[in-house]
């Protein structure tokens, strides 16, 4: 159901044989969320993403939607970036690990069709960085 972090079967023996009984433990009740290394993503998003589960006891399968939507949400706009660990704290916190990828530096290199040896282009390399949309730093 994803409502609990723990369920252990507990076999216990009676007269008529032997009864089986679950002890679950509930997850905490969701009060808040702590997201780091999300540098792209607007705040508005992840908010939105786990708004209706504040004051509920956390549901892992609903949280494995939100964190779906995070990276979907990164997906769709080209980033390579990922929710890469979840904790769930004392007092209902979460905390989201986001790891998102930077680029360091851009090349442009030239290659033969036929070699495949680097070779010199037509283009100069400054025409092509402006037509390119992602930035060193993004």
């Amino acid at each position: 159901s994803g409502y609990f972090c723990s369920c252990v079967p507990v076999a216990v023996d009676t007269r008529d044989g032997i009864r089986l009984v679950f002890q679950v433990e509930p997850n905490q009740e969701f009060q808040g969320l702590v997201c780091e290394g999300a540098n792209v993503i607007p705040a508005k998003f992840l908010e939105n993403s786990f708004r209706d589960g504040y004051g509920k006891v956390i549901n892992l399968r609903r949280l494995d939607e939100a964190i779906s939507s995070i990276n979907n949400w990164y997906m769709e706009r080209g980033l390579f970036a990922m929710v890469s660990a979840v904790e769930i704290l004392s007092g209902g916190i979460l905390r989201l690990q986001v790891s998102e990828a930077e680029v360091n530096n851009i090349s442009i290199r030239f290659l033969d069709r036929k070699t495949g040896e680097t070779t010199i282009g037509k283009t100069k390399p400054e025409t092509i960085l402006r037509q390119i949309t992602t930035k060193k730093g993004q």
